[in-house]
């Protein structure tokens, strides 16, 4: 590297020096042999002295141009074959150190479903039951919403990140029915658009051009569990807006994705070709950790049936109530 650097400067420092020489001594030749040689043609006596200073002058001009031709032979083309490679190499260095710490991070995220997951037996469940479920999904995204200029690639700490789930128990009625619910969570919003993402709805006549350009884009992310990265205009700005499917734990066949992870920020550049994959691993982290989570509060539940049932009840309770009862009949 250092060996073409030097190479490079020597050659534009002669270039430099020899192009200002040349192009003064070329002028003068020309300027001398055109004019003698034109006074030739007018008819005007020639002298010897002036024939030699003619030839002398053609000869020094030969000489210069033979000194340009092997310049341009010379030119260290290789230097610019080895800048090429020089920067073709910090590229590839760089893009070897984003995807170790993106690595590092989707690991991390993995330990940290596993510590909340793990602990789970037949005979306790409150670890993971007892957490909120806000609490719990930022777990799993923690990295993704720290460190999201890592994953995209952009030199940028301005960013709306969030998920929205399409179903998600919300209770548990009886061992046979469960209501479920929508559920919206907005990790970061430095862009200001909760009024979009909380009020998600399959028909919404009463949000802006933008909101709906945003609705309907998750509901095809959704709808047809869709990796989606696109442009998004609004009155004072251009936003690009990624959005990821959660699919279901059980993939395959034309199962709609459970919901999505989506991600505002400002930025011109094309989407990381890798932040589809991405997206989709923490999708799926999201996703066993959904499935688990409601797993641990329908066994909670029954779980709090049979103990319910299985309680003794005291003999003077039994005493009071027969008598109780025996009275109502009276």
């Amino acid at each position: 590297m250092n060996i073409g650097i030097d190479n490079l400067s020597k050659y534009f420092k002669s270039d430099r020096f020899n192009g200002v020489i040349i192009s003064l001594m070329n002028t003068i030749i020309m300027l001398f042999c055109s004019g003698y040689i034109g006074a030739l043609l007018g008819g005007v006596k020639h002298s010897t002295l002036g024939v030699i200073l003619t030839f002398i002058g053609l000869v020094f001009y030969i000489i210069l141009e033979i000194l340009r031709i092997l310049k341009e032979k010379n030119f260290p083309l290789s230097v610019l074959d080895h800048l090429n490679a020089v920067e073709e190499l910090k590229e590839v260095k760089e893009a070897y150190s984003r995807q170790l710490k993106v690595y590092e991070f989707i690991d991390d995220s993995i330990k940290s479903l596993n510590e909340e997951t793990c602990p789970i037996t037949d005979s306790s469940y409150e670890q993971l039951c007892s957490l909120e479920l806000d609490k719990g999904l930022e777990g799993i995204l923690r990295n993704l919403n720290n460190r999201t200029n890592y994953f995209l690639n952009v030199d940028t700490d301005k960013f709306t990140i969030g998920i929205c789930l399409d179903f998600i128990l919300k209770k548990v009625i009886s061992l046979d029915e469960y209501e479920y619910g929508r559920h919206e969570l907005i990790l970061k919003d430095d862009f200001q658009l909760s009024k979009y993402l909380t009020a998600f709805k399959d028909e919404d006549n009463s949000i802006d051009q933008f909101g709906y350009a945003i609705h309907s884009t998750f509901r095809e992310c959704i709808k047809f569990s869709k990796f989606i990265c696109k442009d998004l205009v609004g009155e004072n700005v251009t936003l690009k807006l990624i959005c990821s499917p959660i699919p279901q734990v059980c993939e395959g066949g034309d199962l709609e994705a459970r919901g999505l992870i989506y991600t505002f920020y400002e930025g011109s550049n094309p989407c990381p070709n890798d932040i589809e994959h991405i997206l989709l691993i923490h999708g799926r982290l999201v996703a066993n950790w959904l499935s688990k989570y409601e797993d641990c509060v329908k066994s909670r539940f029954k779980i709090q049936q049979e103990n319910d049932a299985n309680i003794q009840e005291p003999p003077e309770v039994t005493e009071l109530r027969i008598r109780l009862n025996g009275q109502v009949k009276q």
